[in-house]
């Protein structure tokens, strides 16, 4: 686990890390993925409209526990996304002059990535065979 998530601290500012999961794994994903996922996984907010859609469906028709379903729903359909980081200054507190140094994570969607492969008719397909 912490090598997944330490991994991403090196070369901030000019290295980007692009991310998908291959299609056919397993959807039984261990908790320290689903940890790992939560804070470097995609949001739906940087979901184009198409996917977007597709992804509130399956959000609503699937079995998947509430914890699950964006993950799973970005592993069968072999989401891509890319993530970055830098460092910023910030203060710590409202009413004191505190800084502190932090990381900002920057999660970005591929523009080229085929959003046409995903439907609500393939994801009903896709839903059969789980």
């Amino acid at each position: 686990m912490k090598a997944w998530s330490k991994a991403f601290y090196v070369h901030p500012g000019n290295h980007s890390w692009f991310i998908w999961f291959r299609r056919g794994i397993s959807l039984k994903f261990p908790k320290w993925l689903i940890k790992w996922f939560s804070k470097f996984g995609p949001l739906p907010s940087i979901f184009p409209s198409q996917v977007a859609e597709v992804s509130s469906y399956f959000r609503e028709k699937t079995s998947f526990e509430s914890g699950y379903r964006l993950i799973s729903f970005v592993a069968t359909q072999s989401i891509t996304w890319i993530v970055a980081w830098e460092y910023i200054i910030e203060s710590a507190y409202e009413n004191v002059d505190i800084k502190s140094l932090s990381r900002r994570f920057k999660l970005k969607w591929w523009n080229k990535f085929n959003s046409s492969l995903i439907s609500k008719k393939k994801h009903l397909s896709m839903a059969s065979q789980l």
